[in-house]
């Protein structure tokens, strides 16, 4: 738990507080635009008073315009646009 932490602390990760249902929401009103499926950023720079009782996930806080690069075993190399 220390590079969360340690993420946490450098501003390069946040706390997401979305629920599960927000999230399927989210997916099913972009699926329905026509769009491909993203979290849209809601708690990244969010000033709410987090919600009780929601456990929340930390995201990776990259800046907006850059690209994060997954290797996949089964698909190689995919690079990820950050847009939110």
């Amino acid at each position: 738990m220390k590079v969360a932490e340690q993420l946490l602390q450098n501003n390069q990760a946040y706390y997401c507080y979305a629920t599960k249902e927000e999230l399927d929401e989210m997916r099913e009103r972009q699926l329905a635009a026509g769009l491909k499926p993203r979290y849209d950023g809601r708690w990244r720079d969010s000033k709410q008073t987090p919600p009780a009782g929601i456990k929340p996930v930390i995201r990776f806080k990259k800046p907006i315009g850059s690209h994060v690069a997954l290797m996949i075993k089964s698909k190689g190399a995919l690079l990820l646009p950050i847009v939110s």
